[in-house]
């Protein structure tokens, strides 16, 4: 299942979800996607997961749906006769998500390995609007024994617009003012490099005033093996004539 597909699967959840709080209203409105990295700094988030494959029909593995645990305690606080234990606010939070998706998801604290969050506005009787955060995680296969030590290690990454030749003297009488053509057109997706290599390429966006790669193409393994210096223009070149 493409990740398009299980995102619109989601907002069927959610609006099945939204009904099952009691809200007079089924619409739901998809926001812009933001930082994990400055969500998961900010306020506590709580998480319910489907880690495992289901029945058919129910949710794939590595959907991550999330929201404030404040907002948690006040909208899924439980009712008589509820699926959640007494004053357990996440539990009932979990348990109206597994009936509104047909999974049997688990609660985590902990936050999923995503660049960024989908976000979702779902309306609510007790507060108006109440944002969910959307993670998708792609199933990886498991990794040669000792891989799972290196996985927290971080790895600079740097974006490239382009790339050039230049002679040291040239180099050295550059001054305030000097213009430098580099090799790509304006149209050109931008390379996201780590250690020389091109391992993916996209379109530059801004993202809470900070450059930011959306990712439109993943580097062939062909691609990555090539020495630093390949220029992706004859990598496209190659792709035209095959």
């Amino acid at each position: 299942m493409t990740n398009s597909a299980v995102i619109q699967s989601v907002e069927v959840w959610l609006r099945e979800f939204a009904s099952l709080l009691g809200s007079a209203s089924s619409e739901i409105s998809r926001g812009q996607p933001v930082s994990s990295r400055a969500k998961d700094e900010g306020e506590k988030l709580v998480w319910w997961r489907v880690a495992a494959p289901g029945a058919a029909g129910s949710a794939p593995p590595g959907v991550w749906i999330g929201a404030s645990a404040t907002d948690i305690a006040v909208v899924c606080a439980p009712t008589e006769g509820g699926d959640g234990e007494s004053g357990d606010s996440e539990a009932e939070f979990a348990a109206l998500l597994n009936r509104a998706s047909g999974s049997a998801g688990e609660l985590t604290i902990d936050s999923p390995r995503a660049v960024e969050y989908e976000t979702f506005r779902i309306p609510t009787p007790a507060i108006g609007e109440m944002t969910i955060f959307v993670a998708l995680i792609q199933s990886q296969p498991d990794a040669v024994d000792g891989m799972g030590a290196l996985m927290d290690v971080e790895l600079p990454l740097t974006l490239r617009f382009g790339s050039t030749h230049m002679p040291l003297q040239e180099l050295a009488s550059l001054s305030v003012g000097s213009v430098i053509e580099f090799d790509g057109a304006l149209n050109d997706p931008v390379e996201l490099v780590v250690n020389g290599r091109v391992i993916a390429r996209g379109e530059a966006v801004v993202l809470q005033g900070c450059y930011a790669l959306r990712i439109s193409e993943i580097a062939s393994r062909q691609e990555r093996l090539f020495s630093a210096d390949y220029k992706s223009s004859e990598i496209g070149k190659t792709r035209q004539t095959n």
